[in-house]
């Protein structure tokens, strides 16, 4: 809602719609990426624990290397 209010009303009224969208849209855009790049960490942990065989918490801490990648 709050993106909402400022697309509408946080512009001076001679900035016509197109230019509010675009430096709206920008700073959007900039977000998603982020958050993509998050989900894709978060995603490529997710994969090195699914081909884990440790048997324990030490194990596995041991058998991680600098790249986040187990060895198995």
């Amino acid at each position: 809602m709050q993106e909402i209010f400022v697309l509408l009303e946080g512009f001076d009224s001679n900035v016509p719609p197109s230019e509010r969208w675009r430096s709206m849209a920008q700073k959007k855009r900039l977000e998603l990426e982020e958050k993509e790049r998050q989900i894709k960490m978060m995603q490529q942990v997710l994969e090195n624990g699914l081909k884990c065989f440790c048997l324990s918490w030490d194990e596995c801490f041991v058998n991680v290397d600098l790249d986040g990648n187990g060895r198995r």
